[in-house]
């Protein structure tokens, strides 16, 4: 939990994209702390 807590300190405002597998894993509440929001699925880019 500490790694990804520590993301917010080295990304400063930048986007991280975490895998939907981490998402499950880390407690929601967690997440929005560290300032997380939901992506509006992407389709298949072709």
């Amino acid at each position: 939990m500490g790694v990804i807590a520590n993301f917010k300190q080295v990304v400063r405002g930048g986007d991280v994209r975490l895998h939907p597998i981490v998402t499950r894993l880390v407690n929601a509440e967690t997440l929005e702390r560290m300032g997380a929001c939901r992506m509006p699925p992407q389709g298949d880019k072709e």
